[in-house]
């Protein structure tokens, strides 16, 4: 399926696939069946594979467009933050409460 959506100086566009899984990692040796969660595929029409995954623990029904769009959002922010660390030297500091 595609979807578009606002860059920032033109409009963004890809092939996306969702569907729900159960993630098998965390808590080795313990036999617990984990929710269900869904997996966002990316696939640019101009690449041979796609590119780009991520979970969401997003309800069970958003539409595609809207999954899309919250996990775009969630790639700029760590684009953002990786930025920061790079450009003022954050990654040295650790913060504690």
């Amino acid at each position: 399926m595609s979807n578009a959506s606002e860059g920032t100086n033109e409009t963004l566009s890809g092939r996306f696939a969702a569907l729900r899984v159960r993630h098998a990692g965390g808590n080795a040796g313990k036999a617990r069946l984990r929710p269900l969660q869904w997996l966002l595929i990316e696939w640019p029409a101009h690449e041979a594979e796609p590119s780009k995954y991520a979970l969401s623990t997003l309800p069970k029904d958003p539409p595609l467009n809207e999954l899309v769009n919250a996990t775009h959002q969630r790639w700029r922010i760590e684009r953002d933050y990786q930025g920061l660390k790079q450009d003022f030297g954050l990654g040295h500091y650790e913060g504690r409460g």
